[in-house]
């Protein structure tokens, strides 16, 4: 059993030094101009970082970084289209909507995330405006994904998956 020990570790070693040497040699072909990670005196092995409060900046002394939405509030604006096309707001004035879901009676549910609920639209004359405004269902934390199958609206909310007929 030992010498199978030995054998395996000896074969390893010999694999690990010929994969080097060929790493050693490929890297000093294609990669002249880059250096050596571990060449970096910040990087050195052992070397210890003393982190103390008086050399931190002080809290909230830097601008804060974010990726903020740009919100423009509705004004009239409306898209440019091609020529012959028009394009009207179904309807204005819902609290965060994020996702709609077209069902197939042509009825409208848009998931209204931090408000917490889902509402109906229906446009009833035709005209492409939402003439019936109801809430559908409510009482969810963040709802955000919508599907319908089989009769069935199926919600998915922040705490888990919801379904409604």
């Amino acid at each position: 059993m030992r010498y199978r020990v030995f054998a395996i570790a000896v074969a390893l070693a010999a694999s690990w030094a010929i994969a080097s040497s060929a790493t050693a040699q490929q890297g000093s072909s294609t990669q002249q101009g880059t250096r050596d990670p571990a060449s970096n005196p910040d990087q050195e092995l052992g070397r210890r970082l003393v982190m103390r409060p008086e050399n931190l900046p002080l809290p909230k002394s830097d601008p804060v970084a974010a990726s903020r939405s740009l919100l423009i509030p509705y004004a009239g604006q409306a898209p440019r289209l091609m020529e012959g096309f028009t394009a009207t707001a179904f309807m204005i004035g819902l609290e965060h909507p994020r996702r709609l879901l077209v069902l197939p009676n042509n009825d409208v549910i848009v998931a209204e995330q931090k408000a917490g609920y889902l509402t109906l639209l229906r446009d009833e004359d035709g005209d492409g405006r939402a003439d019936y405004i109801q809430r559908y269902a409510d009482d969810f934390k963040a709802p955000y994904g919508l599907s319908y199958r089989d009769g069935f609206v199926l919600v998915a909310d922040q705490d888990g998956i919801a379904c409604r007929t």
